[in-house]
């Protein structure tokens, strides 16, 4: 029987080291093979294991899809060109070079014209019992509509930044595009919008049941606007309706918390906002290229103008406003292409085959809509008057802070020691107050009367056009813009004289020149005459208010602000001018003024709570610099039933509001002049009652 035939073993040697007849360490690698930088093959390498399939799973080939989705979409959406699209010219190649890595589409993931995270559920709210949502969801089409309806008649008169009829258009494409593909910017600016209606609803409007209901829900459409705006800023280029949304939403926040750190920062990024949507270069000379200009919009120019000079106008008002930006400004005249707008209604457009903002390669295009402005100082108003009117009055804001801020006492206008910033009024020299005071008496008189120019009462409270029942139907506001308008002047010019007013006392004690006394009598005039109209202007406002649905006089805080600063002044002056101690009829004029000033007050709280801050801390004050609040028992009991009388007349009534009334009726002129220097000073430091000036 032959042997059995083994099996051949496998080399244990690598291929190398067999051929080379070397001996190998049989490692993988082995030292042969490392020394050499050849690749280690052995006869024996186990093949490649493999795991066997599983089973598909829908959730994550789902999910997987999904990625591959969005990835594509990154690249055909997010990514710029990485060569421009023409750069015929030596100009365009260079510009295309400079802004490529600045432009805004390298800053943000543009994953679509549309997001999914945005979801918002349509409720009911009118006649409903169940409890609204606290977030995420709109009324339905029909009370949207109604509710933006009251924004256009009694909100957006204080900012008309919009467009009415594509404002609309918007609000019908949002609900057509409900509930997934909501546009982020069209959303925000809704909510926005709504919100500020539901602030100051009244009940013409329906839909809510109570004005408490109507101010928890604006709240909550505030924090989604917000919360949305956010959301819009990761995902997308800023638009113009992101600024849009987020001045709205700014002045829904003053007057809902004053001067907070949420509107200050509300107002700095809607100027970002606009700055990074190159509204102010709305009017700059197109870029050079050779591709052919396309036709202008029309109505989108007219809208940017809109928003950048409200914007502007905000910036410069505050400028010289007390707080910690007094002084400053972030826009520069200079640094900006933006032609005002027109002074003309949203109606007010003809059909024009080719648009004068339009080029000329685009005068063969369909019919644009051509705005017909009219003469600002006529006296036909127009829903863009007032805020022209605001932007005069902004400019006057700002040459004030830059002359104010270029002098020095006695050294004159840009001289005598480097000037006077950051901004103090006293050091300003008496010529230069004179001077400044001119441009607040200019802007006055220039205005027409419908907004109480010299013709419509010298107190701001005659009547003159604005009482025409044809312009009261049209522009329902009119009345309140006009005050407005009288209140920030007033106080402005009250302001400017205002350090005159606390230090007047060295007149009486021989301690100014000639030159400074005049001026201390000049100021203390113009001061006075000042506050008296502010009250007067509030006056004719509450009474307007009152008309209309019967309150709200707490609802706008620039109202509440300035009656409180004219309260300050005159009670000052009261105590410090002497008049405390002179004629009785004086005397009691002015605790009328007063009392009606902090009456004005009392009723506002109830909506304001800047207004109840105000009177606690002028009390406050008050006990704090020598006035003592505290009654007697005979004047206690008394005091009690007039404010007894007072609360079943009016639904009102403090007793501890009473006690200041007192308090302030019964100051004198025995403090030193470092305490009224203080109160001035303690006032201009709490910032809630800095004021946002229309």
């Amino acid at each position: 029987m032959p042997p059995t035939k083994r099996p051949r073993l496998d080399p244990v040697s690598c291929q190398l080291c067999r051929s080379k007849k070397l001996r190998c360490s049989r490692q993988n690698p082995c030292s042969n093979c490392s020394a050499r930088g050849a690749r280690c093959i052995y006869a024996a390498d186990p093949p490649p294991q493999y795991r066997s399939p599983q089973p598909d799973d829908p959730t994550v080939n789902a999910r997987l899809k999904r990625l591959e989705e969005a990835v594509e979409g990154l690249r055909k959406s997010a990514l710029p060109p990485l060569t421009p699209a023409s750069v015929d010219s030596p100009a365009a190649a260079l510009n295309w070079l400079e802004g490529s890595g600045l432009k805004a589409t390298n800053q943000y993931v543009r994953a679509s014209d549309h997001t999914g995270a945005l979801s918002f559920t349509v409720v009911q709210i009118e006649g409903s019992n169940e409890a609204l949502p606290s977030h995420s969801f709109l009324p339905t089409l029909s009370e949207t509509l109604r509710l933006f309806a009251h924004y256009n008649e009694q909100v957006g008169y204080l900012h008309h930044i919009i467009h009415t009829a594509t404002t609309l258009a918007t609000i019908h494409q949002i609900y057509a595009d409900l509930p997934d593909r909501m546009n982020p910017s069209s959303a925000a600016l809704l909510l926005s919008m709504l919100a500020s209606s539901s602030h100051f609803w009244d009940p013409t409007v329906g839909i809510f049941s109570s004005a408490p209901q109507a101010r928890r829900v604006s709240l909550c459409w505030l924090a989604d606007a917000l919360k949305t705006l956010d959301a819009s800023r990761s995902t997308n280029p800023p638009g113009v309706a992101d600024v849009q949304a987020t001045i709205i939403a700014s002045y829904l926040a003053y007057n809902t918390q004053g001067y907070s750190t949420q509107f200050r920062l509300l107002q700095t990024t809607a100027l970002e906002l606009a700055r990074q949507a190159e509204l102010h270069k709305t009017d700059a000379p197109p870029a050079p290229t050779t591709t052919p200009a396309q036709p202008r919009d029309v109505i989108a120019d007219e809208v940017k103008r809109r928003v950048w000079w409200h914007i502007v106008a905000t910036d410069w008002i505050l400028a010289f406003t007390a707080g910690p930006q007094e002084g400053t400004y972030l826009v520069s005249p200079h640094h900006m292409r933006v032609s005002h707008p027109l002074n003309a209604n949203d109606d007010d457009t003809t059909t024009s085959s080719s648009s004068s903002l339009s080029s000329s390669s685009s005068s063969s295009s369909s019919p644009s809509p051509v705005f017909t402005p009219r003469p600002l100082s006529g006296s036909a108003p127009t829903t863009m008057s007032f805020a022209l009117h605001r932007l005069r009055f902004a400019t006057v804001c700002r040459a004030v802070a830059d002359a104010a801020t270029a002098t020095a006492a006695g050294g004159g206008e840009g001289g005598g020691g480097g000037g006077s910033f950051p901004l103090d009024l006293r050091r300003v020299a008496p010529r230069t107050v004179r001077r400044l005071d001119g441009l607040w008496e200019e802007f006055l008189e220039g205005l027409p009367v419908v907004f109480g120019g010299p013709a419509g009462g010298a107190a701001g409270d005659g009547g003159g056009d604005a009482d025409d029942e044809g312009l009261r139907r049209r522009f329902p506001r009119l009345e309140t813009q006009r005050c407005l308008i009288q209140l920030c002047a007033h106080v402005r010019r009250c302001r400017l004289h205002q350090p005159w007013l606390v230090e007047g006392r060295k007149e009486a004690d021989g301690g100014w020149d000639r030159e400074r006394g005049e001026q201390a009598a000049f100021s203390r005039r113009v001061c006075l005459q000042s506050a008296k109209r502010v009250v007067g202007a509030a006056r004719r406002f509450e009474r307007d208010e009152e008309g209309r649905y019967g309150g709200g006089e707490g609802r706008l805080s620039t109202v509440v602000h300035h009656v409180a600063m004219a309260a300050v002044v005159l009670v000052v002056d009261l105590c410090f001018s002497g008049l405390a101690e002179g004629p009785a009829r004086e005397r009691e004029q002015r605790r009328g003024e007063i009392g009606e000033a902090c009456r004005m007050l009392e009723r506002a709280r109830r909506e304001s709570e800047m207004a109840a801050r105000f009177l606690k801390s002028l009390g406050e004050m008050l006990t704090r610099h020598g006035m003592d609040l505290r009654l007697s028992a005979d004047d206690r009991s008394v005091e009690a039933s007039e404010a007894q009388e007072a609360d079943a007349a009016s639904g009102g009534g403090d007793v501890e509001f009473e006690a200041l009334l007192q308090s302030c009726a019964n100051v004198s002129g025995e403090l030193d002049m470092s305490g009224w220097e203080d109160l001035f000073t303690s006032f201009n430091s709490y910032p809630q009652f800095i004021d946002l000036a229309v």
